[in-house]
């Protein structure tokens, strides 16, 4: 064997070894639950005019982000909502009372219990907001969401302001 031929041969196993021990690594879990999390936002965003059925297909597209007894508490000193359904409703309402919105996520704290069937996080959310009437508002809040491992996915049970303190 050449030196040169030995040379990439132990260049090819210190890489493998290398990409190996990042992938074992990594939580998956938290990966996921991130992800899911920035879908989420997406779907949460509004650009201007849309058409009921578009308004329609997030308003289900969001409710299978949750578990069927979910709760949110959507912002301070505001009332929960409970349930899927409840909370596809109440984003349909408040999406047709809406012009524009937009949400930027930062600082996702993920903590994946021993099991991996519950996790909780914490994350800033700024929402900028637009309604049709013109006025405009901007909240920065950070939420505490509980996580539940169902069927393959990780879905949200629950959502509330954390305080600050």
């Amino acid at each position: 064997m050449t030196t040169r031929l030995k040379a990439v041969l132990a260049l090819t196993v210190l890489v493998v070894l290398c990409v190996a021990s990042i992938l074992w690594n990594v939580d998956w879990d938290a990966r996921a639950i991130d992800q899911q999390l920035n879908e989420l936002a997406e779907l949460v965003e509004k650009s201007g005019a849309e058409s009921s059925f578009e308004g329609l297909g997030r308003a289900r597209r969001v409710g299978s982000f949750f578990t069927d007894s979910c709760e949110i508490e959507y912002l301070p000193q505001r009332s929960s909502v409970t349930g899927v359904d409840s909370i596809k409703g109440a984003f349909l309402s408040v999406r047709n009372s809406i012009e524009t919105a937009s949400v930027r996520l930062s600082q996702h704290a993920i903590t994946v219990d021993a099991d991996a069937g519950r996790a909780e996080s914490t994350v800033r959310a700024v929402a900028k907001v637009a309604t049709r009437g013109g006025d405009q508002w901007r909240e920065t809040v950070r939420y505490r969401i509980s996580w539940e491992f169902v069927e393959g996915e990780w879905l949200i049970r629950q959502i509330w302001i954390k305080e600050d303190r």
